[in-house]
C-alpha cells in the first residue's frame, strides 16, 4: 500500500511546475509594480520628463486632490452600506423574536 513514494515525488513534482511558471517569475524580474500599474490600458502612463517643477508639484497637488475626494466618497459609501446592513439586520432579528416568543 505504500507506494514506494510515489505520491510524495509526484507532488513534489507539481509543486515545482507551479512554482516556475512564468506568471510567478514575472514577478521577481524587477519592475514589477511598474508592469502592472502601467501596462494597463485603463491608466495612462504618465510622462513628467517635459514638466517643469512646477507643474509637477502642480499635477501632483492635482492628484492628491483627486484621491482624498474618492476616499472620501467611498468612505461615506461603506458606512451608508454598513448602517443599512445594521438595520436589516435589526429589523429581521426582532421579527424572527417576535415569532419565538
Amino acid at each position: 500500500m505504500g507506494g514506494g513514494g510515489f505520491m510524495q515525488h509526484a507532488s513534489n513534482t507539481n509543486r515545482q511546475d507551479r512554482a516556475q511558471r512564468s506568471a510567478r517569475r514575472e514577478k521577481f524580474n524587477g519592475n514589477h509594480s511598474e508592469k502592472t500599474t502601467m501596462s494597463s490600458e485603463s491608466s495612462p502612463k504618465l510622462d513628467f520628463s517635459h514638466l517643469s517643477q512646477d507643474q509637477i508639484l502642480e499635477e501632483r497637488k492635482r492628484i492628491r486632490k483627486v484621491f482624498v475626494k474618492r476616499r472620501k466618497k467611498n468612505g461615506a459609501i461603506f458606512f451608508f452600506a454598513l448602517a443599512l446592513v445594521i438595520t436589516v439586520a435589526a429589523i429581521v432579528y426582532s421579527k424572527v423574536r417576535g415569532l419565538l416568543a
